[in-house]
């Protein structure tokens, strides 16, 4: 059996909530950051406004993701986080870092 902290530490599947294409926003450097990186997941920008950040396809919101969730990394404003953590429940998210 694996650590159980194995998919918080190497998720094989991301999804950034509050990516931006704005530089200046956390969510843009959280993606650019993993994608630079060359780390090897599945990368899933979330924000409801936008068709594709950096190259990559955009989710309106998590549930809208049909593969499953390692960690989700949540940053939105702190007033949204609630509804966006119970999404995270309802898609069975396996890990969530939030930075709000």
């Amino acid at each position: 059996m694996k650590n159980k902290l194995e998919v918080f530490f190497k998720p094989k599947s991301i999804a950034v909530v509050g990516a931006s294409k704005d530089s200046r926003k956390i969510g843009h450097a959280a993606l650019k950051n993993i994608i630079i990186s060359n780390y090897e997941c599945d990368l899933y920008p979330v924000n409801p406004h936008e068709e594709e950040i950096l190259g990559i396809p955009c989710y309106k919101k998590i549930t809208d993701i049909k593969d499953s969730l390692d960690l989700v990394l949540v940053s939105v404003p702190a007033k949204i986080v609630p509804g966006i953590m119970k999404d995270c429940v309802k898609k069975k998210v396996k890990n969530a870092i939030i930075i709000s």
